[in-house]
């Protein structure tokens, strides 16, 4: 930008937007020269947000105004901005201070109040951690981002709008540092840890409670007409259940289609085989689900122990 903005060495952001505003009309005929006057001004915007000169919310309608005036997208203005604030998180010279941040490390020694892990009883989710900071009080939720130091940095910017600089050098390679931390963390929390039961999971024991309570058939064309398990012998290994029995199982499940719970119970070793393809007499092919017999007649699993 051409006009002049800075005011005591400081950024005046009211005469910045002004300015920015003037250079918007006068370059309304080129949209590169546009952008760049945009992008300028949310440089200019994010610098004063860092230094605590201009709260978030200030600048966030201030950007949905400008975007008004310049007759674009405020979710681009607003993506402008978040990545020059974005670059200042990054920058490695901030002092040990809330001012400019604590460093990533000292911030997990001296701030995290709590960490809970919470595991999955479903093969295909992952685990997530919550983790509870105090003074202030923040919650951040993470898959495996806090694993990434500029991740966990952003992710405790967005919650609370303070910066956290970079780790300590001392501390080595911060996924090595973070997992050693938190390896002591739940050895020494009792009750860090919780376990919870996923659709799958819940689906698949609706499963096995509906194949116990359903005498199965050594007829085929029994089997496909009731849409009930069949088995080849009486002393079979496999029931071979028909599509229609699992789908109807599945009505109060809308979150697994059938074909997701055939992977959870391949993931779980409950799967003899992959699904059998039988044409009948009367031409129509019937889908049959090749299930363990051992696993619905078995004693009862810990939930998401098996592989």
């Amino acid at each position: 930008m051409s006009s002049e903005t800075d005011t005591q060495g400081g950024i005046d952001i009211r005469n910045a937007y002004m300015a920015v505003k003037d250079e918007l009309s006068e370059t309304r005929h080129d949209p590169f020269e546009r952008k760049a006057c945009l992008d300028d001004f949310c440089g200019k915007l994010a610098t004063v947000v860092a230094d605590g000169d201009y709260e978030r919310d200030e600048a966030a309608q201030l950007l949905s105004t400008l975007a008004a005036h310049a007759q674009t997208k405020k979710e681009t203005l607003e993506k402008m901005f978040r990545q020059h604030l974005e670059g200042l998180i990054d920058e490695s010279s901030m002092e040990v201070s809330w001012d400019n941040g604590l460093p990533a490390d000292i911030l997990v020694r001296t701030k995290l109040s709590s960490v809970t892990r919470h595991v999955s009883s479903d093969t295909n989710v992952d685990t997530f951690y919550v983790f509870e900071f105090s003074n202030p009080d923040v919650q951040i939720e993470t898959g495996r981002e806090h694993l990434n130091q500029t991740e966990l940095r952003r992710l405790y910017f967005d919650a609370s709008e303070h910066f956290v600089a970079p780790a300590q050098d001392g501390i080595g390679d911060w996924a090595d540092w973070i997992q050693q931390y938190l390896e002591d963390y739940f050895e020494n929390t009792p009750g860090s840890t919780v376990q919870f039961d996923g659709a799958r999971t819940l689906a698949a024991e609706t499963l096995r409670a509906a194949l116990i309570n359903q005498e199965p058939t050594t007829l085929l064309h029994e089997a496909f007409l009731q849409a009930i398990p069949y088995v080849e012998s009486e002393d079979s290994d496999v029931l071979q259940v028909p599509y229609e029995f699992i789908a109807r199982v599945l009505i109060d499940y809308e979150d697994v289609p059938p074909a997701n719970l055939h992977r959870e119970l391949h993931a779980r070793g409950f799967l003899q085989s992959n699904a059998k393809r039988v044409r009948m007499d009367t031409g129509e092919v019937v889908s049959l689900w090749q299930i363990r017999r051992d696993w619905v007649n078995g004693p009862d699993v810990d939930r998401g122990d098996e592989q």
